[in-house]
């Protein structure tokens, strides 16, 4: 089972967030799905994510770490975001580059997400657009001695 769901998260990150597919939402998310830092439901996460790639067309994640026990898999990887083109979270293009680590919870339940959460975030990426982030600052996982299991 965990391997299947360590699966199910590599799809999720690929054709979701660096391919922007969000029509395959259905495929890979419960209907009941539920994201626990916002505490809204599939539709709104669909449309959150909708207008994340619309402002930054270059988003991409990148998976460094992935760890799978029971029905829970925890990933941490670089969301490289790119330089937004119009305004998101409140904040207008400002030309800088966004880039963060971020490690996510998923829940799997009958071979769908059906619930999330991740680390804080959400209320510092409006800072980080107006003042930019570098990739070259944040640890990777094999820098600080974590093994990887991503590959």
């Amino acid at each position: 089972m965990s391997k299947d769901n360590k699966e199910l998260i590599k799809r999720y990150y690929a054709e979701i967030y660096s391919n922007h597919n969000v029509h395959l939402f259905d495929q890979i998310l419960a209907p009941d799905f539920y994201h626990r830092n916002t505490k809204l439901g599939v539709q709104w996460y669909r449309q959150f994510l909708e207008d994340l790639f619309e402002a930054f067309p270059d988003f991409r994640f990148e998976l460094d770490d992935l760890i799978a026990e029971r029905d829970i898999v925890i990933c941490w990887g670089i969301f490289n975001c790119g330089v937004s083109v119009k305004e998101w979270a409140g904040v207008a293009p400002m030309g800088n580059l966004l880039v963060f680590h971020g490690t996510v919870m998923h829940r799997i339940k009958d071979g769908k997400i059906i619930e999330q959460w991740s680390d804080q975030w959400y209320t510092s990426v409006p800072e980080m657009l107006e003042h930019g982030s570098n990739l070259d600052d944040l640890p990777r996982p094999r820098e600080i001695g974590t093994a990887s299991g991503a590959e």
